[in-house]
């Protein structure tokens, strides 16, 4: 495994080694390493050189040497992969690692001791993924173990070596923002049967805070997803759909739509009402479907943070 290296711009922290030809047959897909920001102004993570056998359907976690010895809030955290790549993460470990270790994070066990810190504002080869509006900001507490997860499903005919970037941007201090963070609604338990032309399954996450309000939301699917609905349900009331596409694409595992909402008319919901995340599918394997294979989340952008920051709600 290769150590870290911090190369002379302070701002760069990087796994990689001076650029070599990639072997033969294998297609180069390291992206082009972008301007970093100066230090002043944000930081620059560049991940390891890893290939990927044709058909790897593989997510990488790869742990950075950079840790921040300050509280700094992140306006704009950009990525940039190759080709194949479907998306690259900030997440955050729940358990302490080693600087310059790289996991496969694939399946649920390697998914398990680590949560989400920041979404992208990035295009992929879907489209573009953008959670965060510009009246919002996230946290970066110090001392958080950054981990960076890297997703490319290769559907070439030959290996393809890669190497992945991102630009974590600060908000400057003359600059006013809200500070959010997110909530996560998430069945780790999901189990869709074999052969089922049509499978739903429903995930309710009852607000346990005195009040949250949203400023987006997105549903999280994969490619055998149909059909994704999200009610807010007030205790003793009636439901009301507030995200809903009735024909879920396979495209959309990676950038799938965004409800934004203004900040003068936000989803509000209050403690003991319900969250309801609603999905279908279509399972022509013959396999049972279960998590991370296939999934059925909701991630939203609450504001403003609360002191407990990320919330998750589920297994």
């Amino acid at each position: 495994m290769r150590r870290l290296l911090v190369l002379a711009a302070p701002a760069l922290l990087s796994f990689a080694c001076p650029e070599a030809p990639p072997p033969d047959n294998t297609e180069d897909q390291r992206v082009n390493i972008p301007d970093a920001p100066a230090e002043s102004d944000g930081f620059q993570l560049v991940g390891p050189e890893i290939t990927i056998p044709a058909g790897g359907d593989k997510m990488w976690c790869w742990v950075p040497e950079f840790t921040p010895t300050q509280d700094k809030l992140i306006k704009e955290f950009q990525t940039f992969q190759g080709a194949s790549g479907h998306h690259l993460l900030a997440m955050r470990s729940v358990i302490p690692r080693q600087p310059g270790e790289l996991f496969d994070c694939t399946t649920q066990e390697g998914m398990v001791s680590i949560e989400p810190l920041i979404s992208p504002n990035s295009q992929n080869k879907e489209g573009t993924v953008n959670l965060l509006s510009d009246d919002f900001a996230i946290r970066l507490p110090a001392n958080t173990q950054i981990v960076m997860q890297s997703h490319y499903v290769n559907t070439r005919p030959n290996p393809i070596i890669i190497r992945d970037a991102a630009n974590f941007i600060y908000l400057p201090p003359d600059e006013q923002r809200i500070e959010a963070q997110y909530l996560v609604v998430n069945d780790g338990e999901l189990a869709i049967p074999a052969n089922n032309e049509h499978y739903t399954h429903t995930t309710d996450c009852v607000i346990e805070q005195d009040e949250l309000q949203f400023a987006a939301m997105t549903g999280h699917m994969h490619e055998w997803g149909k059909h994704i609905t999200i009610e807010a349900i007030p205790a003793g009331g009636a439901a009301s759909t507030i995200y809903d596409v009735p024909d879920w694409t396979a495209k959309f595992r990676d950038a799938p739509p965004v409800t934004h909402l203004p900040l003068a008319e936000p989803v509000v919901l209050h403690h003991g009402d319900t969250l309801r995340v609603t999905c279908d599918w279509l399972n022509d394997t013959d396999d049972t479907l279960r998590f991370p294979n296939e999934m059925c989340d909701a991630v939203f952008v609450y504001y403003p943070a609360l002191p407990e920051g990320f919330l998750l709600c589920g297994t």
